[in-house]
């Protein structure tokens, strides 16, 4: 007995909803066509509208499925809002980061954006900004690439590396970043990063930071000020770091408070007046007379070795 043959039905796709004109939606509510755009397109004047009447707006647009015409507004105020945006890596921890902050604040602000990343070969760093440029941005992005030539739109430069005339250049404090790292971190994890910095240097190089000093008469106010504070530091420590981890040299310094105006002066004064009695009572009571940093972070600088070129065999 032959087999019955099965047809599947096709499938129906559900209509979809027409949208509506801002004519229609401004009717629909009441209000003037001035107001539902200034709502719509997030511009600037809508923070004199009140809110509960923003909210009503942007509600009804949903339910009546409003979709502003972006073409015809781009061609009307001969603007994108769209911004570039130039990363080496997507997929890289520090960029997404990066791309991350930058994202809400567009979207915040009523902007689109494209994104490239240009695996650190020197023909797309040349070519993307001309093809972002030529779709119109209003404005580019470069995050930890360099970028001068055949720019025509702002630019911001993230992480930038140089310094180029015309350029927005947004600078990470490194030294900030790696006292909050330090000091965040258990013995076992400062040990494991001076041991990435001193591979990560050049010969020659130097590793920069300012940590809590934990032998401080006020070095309590620093470490217990945060809980999540684990590691202080002294000169000695730091130097038994340095040593471990391969560097040659360390030099450690006070942090003391420095003059940029009257009252700074007067603070600087002050400090060193008491910083005097500081040193003299550790001296009393180690018998040691020099060396004491008694403010409540100290910096230090350790340098690793230089290649020294070996000698020739005779």
């Amino acid at each position: 007995m032959p087999r019955a043959k099965y047809t599947l039905a096709p499938k129906t796709r559900k209509p979809a909803r027409e949208s509506v004109s801002l004519k229609s939606l401004a009717e629909h509510l009441g209000l003037s066509k001035t107001a539902v755009s200034f709502v719509i397109n997030r511009s600037p004047s809508a923070k004199s509208i009140p809110q509960s009447t923003q909210e009503l707006i942007r509600r009804a647009a949903r339910e009546l499925n409003y979709r502003p015409n972006q073409l015809a507004r781009s061609l009307r105020q001969q603007r994108s809002y769209t911004i570039g945006v130039v990363v080496p890596e997507i997929s890289e921890g520090y960029a997404a980061l990066v791309m991350s902050g930058i994202e809400d604040h567009l979207l915040e602000e009523g902007y689109f954006y494209f994104v490239v990343s240009h695996r650190h070969r020197n023909e797309l760093i040349e070519e993307y900004p001309l093809l972002l440029q030529q779709r119109a941005v209003e404005g580019l992005i470069a995050v930890d690439t360099a970028l001068s030539e055949g720019v025509q739109v702002p630019l911001v430069a993230v992480s930038g590396h140089r310094d180029v005339p015309g350029v927005t250049n947004i600078v990470l404090n490194h030294a900030r970043a790696a006292t909050l790292a330090l000091e965040h971190l258990t013995k076992p994890e400062v040990l494991q990063t001076f041991d990435d910095v001193a591979a990560a240097l050049a010969p020659g190089g130097v590793f920069v930071g300012r940590v809590p000093n934990a032998v401080s008469p006020l070095g309590g106010h620093i470490q217990a000020g945060d809980f999540t504070h684990q590691t202080s530091f002294t000169a000695r420590s730091i130097r038994q770091l340095a040593a471990a981890a391969g560097f040659n040299s360390v030099l450690a310094r006070s942090s003391p408070p420095v003059a940029h105006g009257l009252a700074s002066a007067a603070r600087v004064m002050v400090w060193q007046v008491v910083s005097a009695c500081y040193r003299i009572a550790l001296a009393a009571e180690t018998g040691m007379l020099r060396g004491h940093i008694v403010t409540q972070n100290l910096t230090f600088a350790a340098r690793k070795a230089a290649v020294t070129a070996k000698p020739a065999e005779r």
